[in-house]
Order: C-alpha cells, then sequence, then structure tokens
C-alpha cells in the first residue's frame, strides 16, 4: 500500500463473503460440524499470544486510518501497529483444552 491509498470496506466484505462461500464450498471453511461453526473464538487469542505468539504470527504495519466514507486511508508517515495476519486456530484449542483437563 502507497501513501494515500484507500480501501472500500464494502468492497473487503464482500470480497470476503466470496472466499467464505467458496471455501465452504470445497468443504474447508466455517464448516458446520454437530451444529456448531469452526472459527477462531477471538476472546481466546489475546491470552494464546502470551502463552505463545508463534500461534499469532504478526507484523508491524502502518496505523490506518478510518474516514468519513467508511473506508481506510494509508499514510506511511503515520506510527507503526502490530496486526496479527494468520491464527493457529488448532494449536491455541488443543493448549486450552489440554489446560481446562487438568
Amino acid at each position: 500500500m502507497k501513501s494515500g491509498d484507500r480501501i472500500n470496506l464494502k468492497a473487503v466484505y464482500a470480497a470476503h463473503d466470496l472466499v467464505k462461500k467458496a471455501r465452504e464450498a470445497k468443504g474447508e471453511l466455517y464448516v458446520i460440524a454437530i451444529g456448531a461453526y469452526s472459527k477462531v473464538v477471538w476472546d481466546l487469542t489475546a491470552v494464546a499470544w502470551l502463552i505463545n505468539a508463534k500461534w499469532l504470527p504478526s507484523r508491524y504495519v502502518q496505523s490506518p486510518v478510518f474516514t468519513y466514507e467508511n473506508m481506510y486511508s494509508f499514510d506511511n508517515t503515520r506510527h507503526l501497529i502490530k496486526t496479527v495476519y494468520h491464527v493457529y486456530r488448532d494449536a491455541v484449542f488443543c493448549d486450552v483444552f489440554e489446560r481446562l483437563s487438568k
């Protein structure tokens, strides 16, 4: 992303829905198992990151600016924030269930 670039959030959500539907069609994501959706439980991720940061790989990026047009604008002069780009959900849940069983 370059300074001044903008992202239309509606387009991002639409793209997410297309990916979700494609993966559901292949049985990869959001597969219903015993009446429950398979997805990350975000309440656990902060604690999981403290236990093992490798379960939530991250990188530093410039903080985006949320605009009045419901878009993000990027400026390379802004301060850095750390963002997680993937969650190893199975590793997190394995640890949670192991700790709960003790």
